[in-house]
């Protein structure tokens, strides 16, 4: 996957032009990796619920497979089901766009991401990485809640002066559930 990723930078951006980097979830995973092929060119990475950090975790249901074949309404119903259980903390967030790009994302899906975040990844890059780091989580983050503070406590072993953000009362899709706080973090996190 970071291969595609470098691929693509160095197709659309010029060589001499640095960038930031913002990776939410298992694209956290790909943003480390990144950040150790191409030191030079990334200003900043802000990690968004990310992933493979080999931290504790609260145990959570099992999500069910979504398959295109799946009857519409099942595949909503599913779809709803996964996001309240993964992605969205509050129920009442979960709704017809949610569930859409939670169908699209995971029929096609072709990467087994929580298989690489358990075997952490991240953490076995993060040692490398000399790019400067931020997180912006959400605050029930169903991939850190309520373990928060690990997580602060692992980018802060390699950078002391890195800074996590939390969003109150969103959940791991901070970015879709709690947009305009975490735009304004975001932009925030980005000023030199």
């Amino acid at each position: 996957m970071t291969d595609c990723v470098e691929h693509a930078v160095n197709e659309l951006l010029p060589k001499d032009r640095q960038f930031f980097l913002t990776g939410f979830s298992f694209g956290g995973m790909v943003s480390g990796h990144l950040s150790t092929r191409m030191p030079e060119r990334i200003r900043r990475i802000v990690f968004v619920g990310a992933g493979g950090l080999k931290a504790t975790r609260k145990p959570t249901g099992k999500l069910h497979k979504l398959l295109a074949e799946m009857p519409p309404q099942v595949l909503a119903g599913e779809a709803r089901r996964n996001l309240e259980l993964l992605m969205l903390h509050d129920p009442k967030n979960v709704d017809g766009a949610a569930i859409y790009m939670q169908i699209l994302n995971t029929t096609r899906a072709k990467t087994r991401s929580r298989d690489m975040g358990i075997a952490g990844a991240l953490s076995k890059v993060l040692p490398q990485v000399r790019t400067p780091l931020s997180g912006i989580w959400g605050e029930f983050d169903s991939t850190t809640y309520p373990y928060i503070q690990e997580r602060i406590d692992i980018f802060r072993a390699i950078q002391p002066d890195f800074v996590m953000s939390v969003i109150p009362g969103a959940g791991h899709w901070v970015a879709y559930e709690a947009a305009d706080a975490f735009n304004t973090k975001l932009l925030e996190v980005l000023k030199p």
